[in-house]
């Protein structure tokens, strides 16, 4: 102990521990674990300003806009969603169903939650729907 040396069972129990948090740490960054007891409300209007185009946003549009259409898609405004939405590309993409290329790709799939709301909106006719402030 005089040599200022931690004994090997402290030493041993501080890399435990920090393996242990590194662990538990990564557990819940899956999104799909962490929210997996979320309830899905679908009783609600399903628009595409309010619901659809953040999704849109935040997980397609980095590689699906004007300057970089990945696979000459653009999802970066509503005309360019309608039209994967109307070949229907986009819902066999985002479900990563068999002959599709899964969306996002090389990212977790989209929630059950979101692909239900998705589909419940393109099955109302997949409105446009923007509300402008006067």
């Amino acid at each position: 102990m005089i040599s200022g040396r931690k004994p090997t069972f402290i030493r041993s129990g501080i890399f435990i521990c920090s393996i242990s948090l590194i662990l538990i740490n990564c557990t819940f960054h899956n999104e799909e674990i962490l929210f997996e007891d979320e309830v899905c409300d679908t009783t609600g209007e399903i628009t595409y300003s309010s619901f659809v185009r953040p999704i849109i946003e935040t997980r397609c549009v980095a590689c699906h806009n004007a300057d970089i259409p990945s696979g000459s898609v653009n999802l970066e405004s509503y005309n360019g969603l309608s039209v994967q939405i109307e070949n229907g590309r986009f819902v066999g993409a985002i479900k990563h169903s068999p002959g599709f290329a899964p969306m996002p790709q090389g990212e977790t799939q989209l929630s059950d939650c979101n692909i239900e709301m998705i589909e419940i909106w393109i099955s109302n006719g997949f409105p446009e729907n923007w509300f402008l402030p006067f």
